[in-house]
């Protein structure tokens, strides 16, 4: 569908929120460009009643200079002055509308992909002792590939935070498409970027297919440092420092990083995959660390001057303590 009109048509409309939603709605698309494009599209006259509103106002306050238009000068000024408050406010309705409107999406996606999954197989069962109670169904296991994954295998996958857990959706070669615990789809090599997830200490090494599978489970661990120990001399934990919920502003992907502690715990778009690392500082840079991977896995993230933290998929904010 293509752009809809504004509310009415009229610039001096009052909006309010659900008919802005309505607008939203009425292009049939989520594409981002497409709802940013339609937000514009309800601004632009409000923006150009903000001009009007300036334009009353100076040429009000000449009309006043003279004395002579004094009487037409200050009803210009009052008129520019409410254009001013009027578009304002339709602006900010607009704002508000379209926050919401973006959230719902992605709460709507993260819905989808929850319902999808309690969908799956494994949460057939896996599921509460009535479910267990159940007849079985003989369900067919997919067929492992060379490298011994296979579709739905959670593995872990290196990131900008480091290494986090992922689901495989399919797999090419040693190139396997993910989804990340935080909701991202990306695609990761084997065993470069993929690797099994690490066994406890003591644990004996999952079995594999070739030498890749043997040396792709953890092979960084041994070059880490213990929990708890700074990974480079000079480093201080952030407790204290860095405390609260912050979260970074995208339309999907979104995540969610609580400092508490000393510690960063890396909140999942679903909510049952929480990553906890170290927390580290120096001078004016946090590094990420995970206890026992190699110091290159390390994830630093810059303090910006307004308290926000810069990191390689956007801008995070404090939302709370």
């Amino acid at each position: 569908m293509g752009l809809m009109p504004g509310p009415g048509g009229n610039p001096f409309t009052s909006y309010n929120k659900q008919s802005v939603i309505g607008q939203l709605k009425a292009t049939g698309s989520r594409d981002k460009d497409v709802l940013y494009a339609q937000r514009d599209q309800l601004v632009a006259p409000q923006k150009n009643l903000k001009i009007l509103g300036w334009i009353c106002i100076v040429c009000g306050a000449f009309f006043t200079i003279t004395v002579i238009l004094a009487i037409a000068g200050i009803p210009f000024m009052i008129f520019g002055w409410w254009l001013l408050r009027f578009s304002k406010r339709n602006i900010q309705t607009v704002e508000d509308a379209f926050t919401e409107y973006t959230a719902s999406a992605v709460r709507a996606v993260v819905l989808l992909l929850a319902i999808g999954l309690a969908a799956t197989p494994l949460f057939a069962q896996t599921g509460n002792g009535a479910r267990a109670a159940a007849p079985q169904r003989t369900v067919a296991t997919p067929p492992a590939d060379a490298n011994g994954f296979k579709i739905g295998d959670t593995v872990e996958i290196n990131t900008g935070f480091g290494w986090m857990k992922a689901t495989i959706l399919s797999m090419n070669g040693n190139n396997y498409r993910v989804r990340s615990q935080i909701g991202v789809e990306i695609t990761k090599t084997f065993p470069d970027e993929l690797r099994r997830i690490a066994p406890p200490p003591g644990a004996a090494a999952p079995a594999g297919r070739g030498a890749q599978a043997s040396n792709a489970t953890g092979s960084n661990t041994s070059r880490g440092v213990a929990s708890g120990t700074p990974p480079r001399p000079g480093f201080v934990s952030c407790a204290g420092k860095i405390e609260g919920r912050y979260t970074t502003a995208g339309l999907a992907g979104s995540l969610t990083v609580e400092f508490r502690s000393g510690k960063a715990i890396m909140k999942d778009a679903i909510g049952d995959n929480d990553t906890t690392l170290e927390c580290w500082m120096k001078g004016d840079k946090i590094y990420l660390h995970q206890p026992g991977d190699a110091l290159s896995q390390d994830m630093p993230i810059d303090i910006n001057d307004d308290g926000t933290l810069q990191t390689p998929i956007g801008e995070l904010k404090k939302k709370g303590k």
